[in-house]
């Protein structure tokens, strides 16, 4: 094809897009590529409106511990398929929440997980960060949970179970 592009269609038109870097597109046919302006993302979904800029995930069933999941997963390791062991302070997920500038999708919080000690045989202690940015549009840490159960509020190594100091 002209384009270089697999089209899905239903109904009255496409709804659908792979493209030649094999991104696959949902509700815009133009691999957006502006995030930050560093990077684009493999599967991207785009609408006008609640219905139509979501993704669901749904578990029917009745047992009470099969709820829906979200799996990150890290390994370090630049081989497909392979795995290798992630290292203490790896970053190893995280959630970017970002808002546009009018020309770039520009990040205003973020949250991210990293390992938090030394990974062994079945165990890969990990803490939770979670980030936001100013008015000047840098990004600070505001809140981290460590592996020992501490929690810090503007402190990066918490050393108590609530760990505070004012910003």
């Amino acid at each position: 094809h002209s384009t270089n592009k697999l089209e899905f269609w239903t109904g009255s038109g496409p709804r659908m897009y792979v493209n030649s870097s094999g991104t696959v597109q949902i509700g815009n046919p133009t691999e957006r590529t502006k995030f930050g302006g560093n990077y684009s993302s493999k599967l991207q979904v785009e609408g006008t409106d609640f219905d139509t800029a979501r993704i669901s995930i749904i578990s029917n069933s009745t047992n009470n511990s099969l709820a829906p999941q979200l799996v990150l997963g890290k390994t370090s390791t630049a081989d497909i398929n392979s795995i290798g062991a992630v290292e203490d302070t790896e970053a190893f997920g995280a959630i970017n929440f970002m808002g546009s500038d009018g020309t770039f999708f520009r990040e205003g919080a973020f949250i991210e997980g990293r390992v938090d000690g030394t990974v062994s045989s079945g165990v890969v202690p990990g803490s939770l960060r979670f980030y936001t940015s100013n008015s000047s549009g840098s990004r600070s840490e505001r809140l981290r949970i460590t592996s020992a159960g501490n929690v810090g509020i503007n402190r990066p190594t918490p050393s108590a179970t609530l760990d505070v100091e004012s910003a």
